[in-house]
């Protein structure tokens, strides 16, 4: 005889979601390993709207969206902003030249909120002189990104080449403690990254500057 099969969707649906919950897992932790060997202290957290930047304009415009961000993506994460914060304090009166800290984490649940709410923070502008914001995407360059840590710092900059940008961003960064803010990073470790985390390391002679990724 046939027989009718009747099947529980909740429970296929807590199947389908406990495999994608353990694939997750498996990828976070994966991220947590490689940002230990690359000196990054990765915090967890979600991740901002993806938002692509092909060209420099529309890098400029991305970063102002980023800048008018939706503050809903707060909710629920004040321990974490708490956390983030302590790790800045803690980062920002310490003996290493450089800190990174990482927040990293699924597309579009609140990673930049949680950035910006903790760069505006009256408490982590007293820790640091200077603050830089630049919003990635999928274009994590060398160059570029010394070029718009320069554009941040001074409006209409003279310079190109990247020793001259170099300069430049040493001449301002010239007894300031800083805070750099890369937002939007898509590459979790790019090529650049090395390069540019030297770079900075030896923009500024002052002890306890701080990036966070």
């Amino acid at each position: 005889t046939n027989k009718v099969r009747i099947y529980d969707a909740s429970l296929l649906f807590r199947f389908r979601m406990a495999k994608e919950v353990k694939s997750l897992r498996e990828s976070i932790a994966e991220i947590y390993a490689k940002a230990k060997d690359f000196g990054i202290n990765p915090s967890l957290v979600a991740a901002g709207a993806p938002l692509s930047s092909s060209s420099h304009h529309d890098a400029i415009s991305l970063q102002r969206r980023r800048e008018h961000v939706d503050y809903e993506g707060l909710i629920g994460r004040d321990q974490f902003i708490v956390q983030i914060k302590n790790e800045l304090r803690l980062a920002s009166s310490s003996n290493k030249r450089l800190t990174v800290i990482g927040i990293y984490g699924m597309g579009g649940s609140g990673k930049t909120a949680v950035s910006r709410n903790i760069f505006k923070a009256a408490e982590v502008k007293e820790y640091f002189q200077k603050q830089i914001w630049i919003c990635i995407s999928h274009d994590f360059d060398f160059q570029k990104l010394l070029k718009a840590m320069l554009e941040q710092l001074d409006k209409q900059p003279t310079v190109s080449e990247v020793e001259a940008i170099k300069n430049s961003l040493r001449e301002k960064l010239q007894g300031k403690k800083f805070f750099l803010v890369l937002d939007d990073v898509w590459d979790t470790f790019p090529a650049a990254w090395e390069p540019f985390r030297c770079c900075l390391q030896d923009m500024s002679e002052f002890k306890g500057n701080t990036i966070l990724v």
